[in-house]
């Protein structure tokens, strides 16, 4: 396999750290892993804290890594990191308010009812707060 991919899936694994071993043989010498998990470590993820969703979700989330982590546990399973950066999501304008009423329902309350009167709920808004990363590594060719 020339490629392996891992969308929000290894911190669901109960055993990752045996599926990357899995994956590394599978994959050819210099064959490629991608993954995407929450960034633990990222300073957003800090100032959030438990009230981050991914957090809430322990019964689903069995592993948190963070930049630092997720490249050691790699480097130790045989992959070279060859890049880790922050993504961001796309949301309905009308969708992200309701996810931040969490934080405070008065004034993003507000904010969703203004956008929903003025039709602007399904409007697209990007944002990226880095609580989120996604890891491209290479499999060790003497791995």
């Amino acid at each position: 396999m020339e490629a392996a991919v891992l969308f929000d899936v290894i911190e669901h694994l109960r055993d990752p750290f045996t599926a990357l071993d899995r994956l590394r043989d599978a994959l050819v010498p210099n064959g490629v892993l991608v993954i995407s998990t929450v960034d633990a470590e990222s300073l957003a993820s800090r100032i959030i804290g438990k009230r981050l969703e991914d957090f809430r979700r322990t019964r689903e989330h069995l592993f948190f890594f963070g930049r630092r982590t997720i490249r050691n546990v790699l480097e130790q399973h045989g992959f070279d990191v060859l890049s880790i950066r922050s993504i961001g999501h796309t949301f309905d304008l009308a969708f992200l308010l309701d996810r931040l009423t969490l934080y405070n329902k008065t004034i993003f309350g507000a904010l969703r009812r203004l956008v929903v009167k003025l039709r602007l709920g399904t409007s697209q808004i990007y944002i990226n707060p880095g609580t989120k990363m996604i890891v491209f590594a290479r499999r060790r060719p003497h791995a």
